[in-house]
């Protein structure tokens, strides 16, 4: 994988010699705000980059915003028009949101100028968030979730046979304790944990909400909350403290509870052979992935003709030239590339091997979403490390969620 990766950064390059820099004035450009950091980010500008080296007549200028969506709530409110960028990468969860509150201009005018942009190209769970009230506000960039990362070499001296069907159950993780016995590992490293609640919940046949209204405080939550709590109390996962990430990069956990992201930083650690699978499930017929989506979108603004199908034509490009992002540890939207032969190497193409793991993915985007997860992270380590009952961390939960939203409406 790191040669793959150094490979994608080399064909950048390539690029840049054979297209070379070839100017472009300064007010013909399209401002592209984006909230992506570290090694996400990298592989972000070096795409960006690529396209600009194809000699576009609206190159793409990129821009990192640390705290945008401070910085947009900030700036629509204010009806300051200067600065508002031509495009912007969001996460799917904020799409009803800016949606409602007047922040977004509908995209088909922009995509009507590159007729392959269309659901038939896209994959399914990253499309559809997009589509609001029968307009199309946002074109996918990728899918990325929160899955389980497994120690390959630990796991074939401690859970033989447990991965070949790519799914741990929560007690096959109690026979593993069996079989670590008094050695120096533990069995699951708990990370991202209010996301993994939502999984739990989701493998269920559960959900976080009905509508736009958050429903927290469910027989399917309290269940998953049960589950992960007895496997901290059970020795199965880390203490409270423990940093579960620390764990896994230094070999004394066997499986993980990551991220597609985690890939990039993964692939640095010398000696660490390590896989993407499915998250956890209570048995092999419910499976679920929180997943997330990064969207294209355009805040409410005037643009020409001109700079409209320069967008189009950027989007396009990112359809059809998304290696670079898979080398990211994300799953691109392409769905060309995902069915492609090339991107079954690609670690976190586990996730799109086949129509069960596909169907998996889980994207949560209701109206109030940011706050039932907000609520949801307020409570999570209370219960699972035992600070608080189950019940009513979850009452608490559910009042703090129907208070936030009653302050927003209010």
């Amino acid at each position: 994988m790191k040669k793959k990766m150094s490979l994608l950064l080399a064909i950048a390059m390539v690029l840049t010699v054979v297209f070379g820099f070839a100017g472009c004035s300064s007010s013909k450009e399209i401002l592209l705000w984006h909230p992506l950091g570290g090694l996400d980010g990298e592989f972000f500008e070096a795409m960006v980059k690529a396209y600009n080296d194809t000699d576009p007549e609206y190159p793409v200028k990129s821009v990192v915003q640390a705290d945008q969506y401070t910085k947009i709530y900030t700036m629509m409110g204010s009806n300051s028009k200067d600065e508002i960028p031509d495009l912007v990468v969001y996460h799917a969860e904020r799409i009803e949101v800016f949606k409602s509150q007047g922040f977004l201009d509908p995209m088909d005018d922009i995509i009507a100028y590159q007729p392959n942009i269309n659901g038939d190209n896209y994959i399914e769970a990253a499309w559809n968030p997009g589509e609001v009230d029968g307009n199309r506000y946002a074109v996918p960039l990728d899918t990325h979730s929160s899955l389980l990362i497994y120690n390959k070499d630990l796991a074939e001296k401690y859970a033989p046979g447990v991965m070949d069907d790519g799914i741990l159950t929560f007690d096959e993780m109690y026979e593993v304790q069996k079989n670590i016995g008094d050695d120096p590992y533990i069995v699951y490293g708990m990370n991202l944990r209010a996301w993994l609640v939502k999984t739990l919940i989701t493998e269920q046949g559960g959900k976080i909400n009905d509508g736009d209204t958050p429903v927290l405080n469910t027989p399917e939550a309290e269940k998953a909350y049960e589950t992960l709590r007895s496997l901290v109390n059970d020795g199965i996962s880390q203490q409270d403290g423990d940093d579960p990430l620390a764990l896994f990069q230094t070999g004394e956990c066997i499986f993980y509870q990551g991220a597609t992201w985690d890939a990039g930083a993964l692939n640095e650690i010398d000696g660490l052979n390590w896989s993407f699978a499915t998250s956890p499930a209570f048995d092999t017929t419910g499976l679920s992935n929180w997943t997330s989506s990064h969207q294209f979108g355009t805040l409410k603004k005037e643009r020409s003709d001109e700079v409209e199908q320069g967008i189009a034509s950027f989007l396009e490009f990112v359809r059809t030239h998304p290696e670079m992002w898979a080398a990211a540890g994300q799953n691109p939207a392409s769905k060309d590339f995902i069915d492609s032969g090339m991107y079954k190497d690609y670690p976190q193409a586990i996730l799109m091997d086949d129509p069960k793991t596909r169907d998996s993915l889980t994207i949560y985007d209701f109206l109030y979403t940011n706050e039932a997860q907000s609520a949801l992270e307020t409570v999570t380590d209370d219960i699972i490390f035992s600070r608080i009952e189950i019940k009513e961390g979850l009452e608490k939960a559910q009042k703090e969620v129907e208070d936030k939203i009653a302050q927003a409406i209010n």
